[in-house]
Parts: C-alpha cells; structure tokens; sequence
C-alpha cells in the first residue's frame, strides 16, 4: 500500500511539473528552443501521408514521448480511412496560452452512417 501511495504522489508530481514547463512555453519561439533543445518536437496535425502540409495552422509542438504515441494513432486513422471512413478531424486542444496542446482529439466517421468511426485522444498533460 506505501508502495501505491508513493507512486500516486510521485505522478501527481510529474504531472504538476509537466503543467508548469508545458503553461511557461507560451510562444512560438519558445516552443522552438525547445525543439532545438531536445524537450519537445515540431509535428504535423494532419500528416503529409494524407495531404497535410507544414503551414502554422497545421503544425504542433509535442514532448517526444507524444509523437511516438501521436504515429499509432495515424496509424489507426490511416487503416480507418482505407475502411472508408472520411470526414476526418484532429483537434488539439490548449490550456491558458501553452503553444504544447494539452491533448490532440482525432475523430474519423463513415460518410453515409451516422454510426461507428474513429475516435482518439492522445492525452499530453
């Protein structure tokens, strides 16, 4: 039980550290030094696989721990699209002026049905 608390506490802290660093990068040129510094990386809402260019309005910085977890979830939009799923939208939302989304949404649905799809949310901090 000591064991589980200390592992609660220790990720309520992580987390409350990760919310500081990621509410302090609140402009573009801070997000890329942090991209030049390692702690976060340019990425592309839309990916180049389905048409998305690198344009300001298309572009988000993540931690890398996030992009690895941001390709599956192409992955499965890819393979869902190939099923026929169309009408694609991926969202990033943002807390205070943080430019690092606090969580990228990426929804995907049938053209014709008003039933199944794709849905994912990749949860940053």
């Amino acid at each position: 039980m000591t064991k589980f608390i200390y592992q609660v506490k220790k990720k309520k802290r992580w987390s409350w550290v990760m919310h500081k660093l990621f509410q302090s990068i609140d402009t573009k040129e801070k997000a890329e030094a942090a991209c030049d510094d390692g702690s976060l990386v340019k990425t592309l809402l839309l990916p180049e696989e389905l048409g998305g260019k690198d344009i300001p309005p298309n572009v988000v910085y993540i931690p890398l721990f996030a992009e690895a977890l941001k390709k599956r979830s192409v992955d499965a939009l890819i393979a869902a699209i190939e099923k026929g799923m169309a009408q694609v939208s991926i969202i990033p939302d943002y807390k205070d002026n943080s430019f690092v989304p606090f969580r990228i949404v990426t929804t995907a649905s049938y053209p014709d049905r008003s039933t199944g799809g794709y849905h994912h949310e990749l949860n940053i901090w």
